[in-house]
């Protein structure tokens, strides 16, 4: 068959910001606002929109490490 649009990322087990999203609201909430603001920071960015989609899967480990 042809390939399909790569419209459902989860579907073929790519991360997807709106993952990287929910893993940071988990840490925020058991961690506090500079936790993430921390963490966001070791990545080099000051928000989660400026994380390159190559980093989502180790951004999302920290997260629920």
């Amino acid at each position: 068959p042809a390939e399909e649009p790569k419209a459902e990322a989860d579907a073929g087990g790519e991360t997807t910001i709106d993952d990287a999203k929910a893993a940071m609201k988990t840490y925020m909430d058991a961690n506090g606002r500079e936790a993430v603001i921390e963490l966001l920071g070791r990545f080099g960015v000051k928000n989660i929109s400026a994380l390159p989609a190559t980093q989502f899967g180790e951004f999302i480990a920290e997260c629920t490490a």
